[in-house]
Formats: structure tokens, C-alpha cells, sequence
């Protein structure tokens, strides 16, 4: 039987977000590790999904201000796509605010082919996709408001989901 957590990434972590990353944004050089220190420096942090050990997924948050934060590099690996993966990733940075400080105004830059994912989560799309010359890919600002019931929802998710969310475990050395 598989054991399914999400934790805080970690530096050890490196080879697999790099090869999830590359299979969602293609086969062009890809520096994760300058990428994982933009991360680190702008107040952002990343979670990684692990079946037996595995990471297997990875969804970042960034927050930019006490009532703001933006949802980053939704990734999950092509063969474990469309098995809630995703969805703890996203209820995991959810169960993880401060119910206090809804709501809480949430956005996310996707790719073209994940808005109806998005939406899913109550996103929309504000404007036109625009083109990111360093991702070489179109990208669609999308937003909602994350509620005081939506945090209270997500922590009933992980109370009632086999997946293990192990956010006490912060790791040695600094990534989120």
C-alpha cells in the first residue's frame, strides 16, 4: 500500500523536481537549483507530494503580503496525473493559512492548458494570457479569495484523506 505525504521540498529533493519540472515545461536547460534560491529569496516556500518515499509532485506559494499570496509550479509527474495529486497540493497550501487573516486574495500564472484546473478551485481568469519570454510558454493570470470556510474545508480534507501532511518537519537546510 502506497504512503502518501506532503512535507516542506528540501535540497535533497533537486533530481526529481528538476525532471518533474522539465516534463511540465519542456526539454529546455532548466537551472532548478538558481530557480529553488529564487524561490527561497522572494518568501516563497515549496511542498512536494511523496508515494513511498517518491516525490512525485510539487506546488509553491509565495506570499507577498499579510493578505496576499500567489500559487506557483504546479507540477505532477505524467504518470501519477489524475489521482488527487494535484488537489492535496492545492488543499495543502490552503490548510496551511491563517484562518484570521481572511480572506486571503490568492493568484496563479497558469499555462493555458491548466486553466480548467484552476477554475476547479474556484479560480478565474482576470486578462488575456500573456507570453513569458524566459518560460517560452503563454501564461493566464487567474485569482479568487481564499475564506476563512474554504482553510476550514482544506483542513477537513487531510483529516479525512490518507495523505499524511507533514508540515512540522522543517528541514535542515533552508528551502521554504
Amino acid at each position: 500500500m502506497d504512503t502518501d505525504r506532503i512535507r516542506f521540498a528540501r535540497w535533497d529533493d533537486m533530481d526529481p523536481i528538476t525532471e518533474i519540472i522539465r516534463t511540465e515545461f519542456g526539454p529546455r536547460e532548466t537551472n532548478v537549483r538558481s530557480w529553488m534560491e529564487a524561490v527561497e529569496a522572494n518568501l516563497s516556500l515549496m511542498l512536494v507530494y511523496l508515494i513511498d518515499g517518491s516525490v512525485v509532485g510539487l506546488g509553491g506559494l509565495q506570499f507577498t503580503a499579510e493578505d496576499e499570496i500567489i500559487f506557483h509550479t504546479d507540477c505532477v509527474a505524467p504518470e501519477k496525473r489524475g489521482k488527487g495529486i494535484g488537489r492535496a497540493l492545492v488543499m495543502a497550501r490552503i490548510a496551511m493559512l491563517d484562518d484570521e487573516a481572511a480572506p486571503i486574495y490568492a493568484g496563479v500564472l497558469a499555462l493555458e492548458k491548466n486553466i480548467p484546473y484552476y477554475e476547479k478551485f474556484g479560480f478565474s481568469k482576470t486578462e488575456e494570457s500573456r507570453h513569458d519570454p524566459a518560460l517560452a510558454v503563454s501564461l493566464a493570470p487567474m485569482e479568487r479569495e481564499i475564506f476563512k470556510k474554504d482553510i476550514e474545508e482544506a483542513e477537513h480534507f487531510f483529516e479525512t484523506s490518507s495523505v499524511t501532511l507533514a508540515l512540522d518537519e522543517i528541514p535542515d537546510e533552508k528551502l521554504s
